[in-house]
């Protein structure tokens, strides 16, 4: 389901816990981006936010070779709106190549498409009208008034 949360939360979790990584990388909007730009592009910014080196996708056809460099390392990527196990695949590789410790969250809406890789799953229920309304009720209010001259 849309516009539920999914990506919020994945912003959320990525800003608190990636302190706790010796790398981390948040690929926004994969879906819209692989449309506009092609996967190839989409790796290449992993790549380059992972490894903060620029490095180009044609002299390392493999992700897996890629990662690979960071066995050891604890990594956080985050892949955000993925629809297409080609995505996933292309773009995250083989679990094995990640070092102990190393955490890779997927938002989607296709909950099948999660289960490739045997994952824990995190599913965001939408907010009903009661449970929303206390929820902005409770949220402290900032009015923005001009100020004249």
């Amino acid at each position: 389901m849309g516009g539920i949360g999914k990506t919020t939360i994945a912003k959320a979790l990525y800003g608190q816990i990636k302190s706790l990584f010796e790398r981390h990388y948040f690929l926004a909007d994969v879906r819209g981006e692989a449309e506009k730009h092609g996967l190839e592009i989409l790796r290449e910014r992993l790549l380059n936010g992972v490894s903060g080196e620029k490095i180009k996708t044609s002299s390392m056809p493999d992700i897996d070779q890629f990662f690979y460099m960071f066995r050891g390392t604890k990594v956080l990527v985050v892949l955000d709106n993925v629809d297409d196990r080609k995505q996933l695949k292309f773009l995250i590789g083989d679990l094995d190549c990640y070092g102990t410790g190393s955490i890779i969250i997927v938002t989607s809406r296709d909950r099948q498409l999660l289960k490739i890789y045997r994952p824990v799953l995190y599913e965001v229920e939408p907010l009903l009208p009661p449970t929303l309304f206390n929820y902005l009720v409770s949220m402290p209010l900032k009015i923005m008034v001009p100020r004249m001259i």
